[in-house]
């Protein structure tokens, strides 16, 4: 084996699991909002779960896209790719932030 072609074990196929188990929690919990929502009639939670879907999706074309590249880059994670998860982190925190206080207020008003 040449210094070009240097085997890069088994990471990549670790990685692109973790993200497939993320979007796909990611999706579930998407779904989980869907429904609360429809009982809550909560136009909020609606909108937070077709942004959570929708950026599951993306993030998953994105790493589907990724990884059937293979890692052939000299750079392994460019800005990119270190921008779409720092955006994925964000949405997800939001959708906590607003379920969080959606709850709150519920507890709140209802007791």
């Amino acid at each position: 084996m040449t210094a070009e072609q240097k085997d890069p074990g088994l990471q990549p196929e670790r990685t692109l699991l973790s993200w497939v188990r993320t979007n796909m929690v990611v999706a579930a919990v998407a779904i989980l909002l869907f429904k609360v929502s429809g009982q809550s009639e909560s136009i909020i939670l609606r909108l937070n779960a077709v942004l959570l879907l929708s950026c599951a999706l993306l993030c998953w074309y994105y790493s589907k896209k990724r990884f059937s590249e293979f890692y052939r880059r000299v750079v392994v994670v460019s800005r990119v790719e270190v921008m779409i998860k720092k955006l994925f982190s964000l949405v997800i925190f939001v959708t906590a932030m607003l379920y969080g206080i959606l709850s709150v207020m519920r507890f709140f008003t209802q007791g």
